[in-house]
Formats: structure tokens, C-alpha cells, sequence
């Protein structure tokens, strides 16, 4: 059902538009569809933006498009993904760096945890989402980043090595070998 109103006074749109708003805010649909059919009807809506002469489209648009239809219609398209890729990873490296980031290795099931301030745990399994692990602690099972779990050093390996002793902070202290202890 397609509207098209003639104002009897084109001084006067804003006096029509309301009469066409008024017929159909009676009808079935809702206020809102109503609107924007009206804003459609009303409005033409042939001038382009700067961002929609940028990407070579028109970028406003309710109807949900494939992603091929979102890619801009650039000559040079090739040449600019070329120049970019570099400089992407450049930018990437560049962020992790900064800000500490590094792939760290999965933990294996039964291996002993510290999480964080709260207490320690045992790894159950990898979670189904990457870098989450599954702990379980005295006050049941809890889902971690990998990156809040500090590997416990086996207990076997501190007996043996008797010299060794733990700070308060928990650090493993051996005295050096010229003093002969």
C-alpha cells in the first residue's frame, strides 16, 4: 500500500504530513512503522553524505544486506589492501607489546593452580572458549582466564632440594654456590 500525497499548499508540507500520519496511525501498524513509511514517502532521499562518497554506497539502510553487497567499489582496492595488511600487523604488534600481551601455554588437566588473591585449585579441563580454563576449588568450580592462573610448582621437586626455602611472598630462595652451604 503505497501513499502519495500532493499538499494542496506546498508552502505547507508539515500540514500534510500530518494528516498522513493521522490516516495511518489509525491502521494496524505500529506508530513507528508508520513514521519511518511516511519519512520514506516524504523525504526524498537522493543527496549522499561525505561517508557515503567516501565508501562509493549509500550506508544508512534498515534492509539487512550480504557483505558483498558492504564492500567499497574502490579502483584501487587491490593496491590499498596490499599497503594496509603490513601496517595492520605493524599496529598489532605494537599494541601487544605495549600492553604486556603474549600467548601463554594451555595448562593440562590435574596440574595445581593459584588464582589470583582467593586460593588455589585444580585444572579440570579447558573451557569450550579459548584462553578459559576450568578450576576446581574448595568452594567448587569456578571458569578462569588463563591469564589469573599461576602455575603451582610440584611439591616433589621442593623436597628434593632441600636447600631451597620459600619467602612469605612464596618465592623459591637458593643461597648461592661460592658461600659452600
Amino acid at each position: 500500500m503505497v501513499f502519495v500525497t500532493q499538499p494542496a499548499v506546498p508552502s505547507f508540507p508539515k500540514v500534510a504530513n500530518r494528516k498522513v500520519l493521522s490516516i495511518l496511525s489509525k491502521t494496524c501498524w505500529g506508530k513507528r512503522t508508520v513514521i519511518c513509511t511516511v519519512h520514506c514517502l516524504l523525504t526524498e532521499q537522493q543527496a549522499y553524505s561525505k561517508a557515503d562518497l567516501l565508501m562509493s554506497r549509500k550506508l544508512h539502510r534498515a534492509i539487512p544486506l550480504a557483505t558483498s553487497v558492504l564492500t567499497p567499489d574502490w579502483c584501487y582496492l587491490q593496491t590499498f589492501r596490499q599497503k594496509d595488511s603490513p601496517l595492520r600487523r605493524s599496529n598489532a604488534r605494537n599494541y601487544n607489546q605495549r600492553h604486556r600481551m603474549k600467548e601463554l601455554p594451555p595448562l593440562q588437566p590435574r596440574t595445581y593452580v593459584w588464582i589470583g588473591n582467593e586460593t588455589d585449585g585444580i585444572i579440570e579441563s579447558r573451557s569450550e572458549h579459548p584462553h578459559f580454563h576450568t578450576v576446581r576449588t574448595p568452594s567448587g568450580v569456578v571458569r578462569r582466564n588463563r591469564r589469573h592462573l599461576i602455575r603451582v610448582p610440584d611439591s616433589a621437586t621442593d623436597t628434593a632440594q632441600s636447600d631451597y626455602y620459600r619467602s612469605r611472598s612464596g618465592r623459591l630462595v637458593r643461597p648461592p654456590d661460592w658461600l659452600n652451604l
